[in-house]
């Protein structure tokens, strides 16, 4: 395709990011759709660098790129983990941490537990459906998934006990199912009471 062809790309990608965001509007990003069915991924990850030193937005496509694009896990984990080291805004955090979610390693694991401690639900919003891909076993990662459905932000809590009730189906671990049923009994949120009642029995869930 060519530098000068992935640059343009790049910069329509860019101007279309906001606008598809946005839920009133949901526009679609046919630039970016290209760019991540790009078949050479060194090629772009070439032209795409700038984006990793610019401000908020071009370092937020820049790492929507790493969650997305066609590269092996280990690739993509290699360069999430790469950026991670030097990124502090929230917004791109939470696609690092996408990133992290579709290498699915459990390399990652150390990481993403630390991530679950982050100041931002933003942040943290992610994590449990990356904690389930990265980890072999329920074990791995019991304890931060318990916790995280115990977290203030509403969101962050419907994640975890999302992802609970999803092992719930593979393991049925007796943990799951007090932590499940305290939820539906007890949590503030109707979205969060609801999504354990599904975890349990979707075919009961009112």
């Amino acid at each position: 395709m060519g530098v000068t062809r992935l640059r343009e790309l790049l910069a329509r990608a860019l101007r279309d990011q906001d606008p598809e965001a946005d839920p009133s509007f949901a526009a679609p990003n046919p630039a970016f759709n290209e760019l991540t069915a790009y078949a050479d991924f060194e090629e772009l990850l070439v032209a795409s660098e700038y984006l990793r030193l610019g401000p908020t937005g071009e370092r937020q496509l820049h790492a929507r790129l790493l969650a997305d694009s066609n590269m092996s896990p280990e690739r993509r984990l290699a360069e999430v983990l790469r950026v991670l080291e030097d990124e502090s805004d929230p917004t791109v955090i939470r696609w690092l941490v996408f990133g992290l979610r579709n290498a699915a390693s459990p390399t990652a694991l150390g990481l993403l537990r630390e991530l679950a401690n982050h100041e931002s639900p933003e942040v943290r919003f992610p994590v449990p459906d990356a904690l389930s891909a990265s980890a072999e076993t329920f074990e791995a990662i019991a304890d931060v998934l318990l916790e995280l459905s115990r977290d203030e932000d509403p969101d962050v809590r419907w994640s975890a006990v999302f992802e609970l009730g999803a092992w719930w189906t593979e393991i049925k671990d007796p943990r799951i199912r007090d932590r499940l049923r305290e939820v539906q009994e007890s949590d503030p949120s109707y979205k969060v009471r609801r999504a354990a009642a599904e975890g349990l029995d979707p075919n009961e869930a009112t």
